[in-house]
């Protein structure tokens, strides 16, 4: 089933939930950043899985709240998250490289590639899919609608990057935006009625309304 892009909810739920929980994203971010910085960028996929897994409770409002902590949930997903970010990052980045055309080409396949697989870091934290299986989920989900995702992608990326008008400083307070927009729209997208999986190592909770 082509599944519907609500650009406009989506955006609006990202900003009311981003205000309501600006202090616990705006410093988990920070600190994801300046991590995946001093790592040479090898800790930022695990960064992102942490910080969806913050992101992606927030928008389920599940108690009790996450904190600035369960950041470091990420490294539970290192690998798939890892590769993931090399491969398709790496990829991108090697085309880029190509003396004149890849000055062309390296913007667009960028814009493809990622819109393709932004589910895929929530699809690691929330089915603990592995890295290809994750990016294959997500591409397939996304193909059907794929120029409604693309325009999505284009949009959140925009708001999420406003900040390069005021430096590092503003990057840093609107790209969590970019993360909500996406936890949001994965969670119209994949919608099973299930909340999040508990983070490795913690046990859920029998359903006893039953």
């Amino acid at each position: 089933m082509k599944p519907e892009v609500k650009i406009g909810e989506w955006i609006q739920k990202a900003f009311d939930l981003y205000k309501e929980n600006f202090v616990v994203v705006f410093v988990a971010t920070l600190i994801a950043i300046g991590l995946s910085a001093v790592s040479l960028g090898i800790l930022a996929g695990p960064m992102m899985a942490g910080i969806f897994g913050i992101v992606y409770a927030l928008v389920n409002k599940q108690e009790p709240k996450p904190v600035v902590g369960d950041l470091f949930k990420g490294f539970a997903f290192f690998l798939p998250a890892f590769l993931l970010m090399l491969i398709f990052g790496g990829g991108v980045m090697l085309v880029s490289l190509i003396p004149c055309l890849g000055m062309v080409i390296g913007p667009l396949l960028s814009l493809a590639v990622w819109t393709a697989i932004m589910f895929a870091i929530p699809l690691i934290v929330d089915k603990k899919m592995d890295f290809w299986p994750a990016a294959m989920e997500s591409f397939n989900k996304v193909k059907p609608n794929f120029l409604m995702f693309l325009v999505y992608h284009l949009v959140i990326s925009f708001l999420g990057g406003l900040g390069a008008i005021a430096c590092v400083i503003g990057v840093i307070v609107t790209a969590p935006f970019t993360f909500i927009a996406v936890a949001v729209a994965y969670k119209d997208v994949f919608a099973d009625g299930q909340p999040v999986a508990p983070a490795p190592g913690v046990e859920a909770k029998p359903d006893v309304s039953a």
